[in-house]
């Protein structure tokens, strides 16, 4: 974790860096993002655009803004949902040191880039390596309301694929990373996973290394149409996490990623104990054995809460993992 929160001084050589940004009826937020994305310093900044088929003024905002200069490229697609948007944005992207993930809505501090970049400029660039950091979370209005996300758990002794398989407390538009990752990235099938960061976390901390900062340098913003963001404790906030879990959770949401990530990579895995888990998850649905090894696998339950592990073996016992 990084500790020191000075801020960063411009360097001599700047490196370049491809933000990926996708976009779907964003008109009310997303030129105050373009703003933030603008005010980066400390980078050669380069952003890739992909609207994913909105029907709102969208378009006719990022075309802009385009035409100013400030987008380098832009790609009006047909809408195929945010996954697919992103995967799009990753074999699109102009070669560079460094790339980032971005949400339409958010609020970008004027480091965040760099930040990333200088956390990892140091690190083994053989490797895949992640950057990812905290968030202040916002309200539709711009309002923060809490000053920095507290959901990341670092469980000591548990198995980072068996962690991250279970927990996703990443948000992709906190990311940077280099090209070993994208690369990695498009290893993987097009429809197999469901989230972009969570995958690159799952590759990053399997084969490389991902550094998270405490320190947020992004204001994420929370809104009626943003459904997996944390929000205010209120009615609205509970419909849409029992929308979640219906829509998202209780559909196999875990083992889609797992089967992916084992089709692409299994043969990069060389410790066994990561081999059998993924196993048991590929097989868990017509495999009694691989069911009650999951369902037995103690240090799977300790890398989370108390609701959630009794929310995991629901799952499992149902096919819905």
């Amino acid at each position: 974790m990084i500790l020191n929160r000075k801020p960063l001084k411009e360097p001599e050589i700047k490196k370049s860096v491809s933000v990926l940004l996708s976009t779907y009826n964003g008109e009310k937020y997303v030129k105050e993002l373009l703003d933030s994305l603008h005010n980066q310093y400390g980078i050669n900044l380069t952003i890739v655009v992909r609207d994913d088929g909105s029907k709102d003024n969208t378009p006719k905002i990022l075309q802009e803004y385009k035409d100013k200069g400030i987008i380098d490229i832009l790609i009006l697609g047909e809408n195929v949902g945010f996954q697919k948007s992103f995967h799009k944005l990753l074999e699109a992207a102009p070669k560079s040191d460094y790339y980032a993930f971005s949400d339409q809505d958010d609020i970008w501090d004027p480091d965040k880039v760099l930040t990333g970049v200088e956390t990892l400029k140091n690190e083994d660039h053989s490797l895949p390596l992640l950057y990812w950091c905290s968030f202040r979370s916002m309200d539709k209005n711009g309002k923060i309301y809490k000053l920095y996300s507290s959901r990341t758990q670092f469980t000591e002794g548990v198995d980072p694929l068996i962690k991250n398989i279970n927990t996703n407390d990443i948000r992709g538009c906190t990311c940077v990373f280099n090209q070993v990752s994208l690369d990695m990235m498009l290893e993987l099938g097009l429809d197999g996973y469901r989230y972009h960061d969570w995958m690159i976390q799952i590759i990053a901390s399997m084969f490389g290394k991902e550094i998270y900062d405490m320190y947020p340098h992004i204001s994420y913003r929370c809104h009626e149409n943003n459904c997996f963001g944390p929000a205010k404790a209120n009615i609205d906030a509970l419909k849409r996490v029992i929308k979640f879990y219906k829509t998202v959770e209780l559909n196999n949401n875990h083992s889609k990623t797992a089967i992916e990530f084992y089709n692409a990579f299994k043969d990069k895995i060389t410790n066994p104990k990561q081999l059998e888990f993924l196993e048991s998850v590929v097989n868990y649905q017509t495999d009694k054995a691989a069911k009650k090894k999951l369902l037995h696998n103690k240090e799977m339950f300790r890398s989370m809460p108390i609701f959630l592990a009794m929310l995991i073996k629901y799952e499992i016992r149902h096919n819905k993992y």
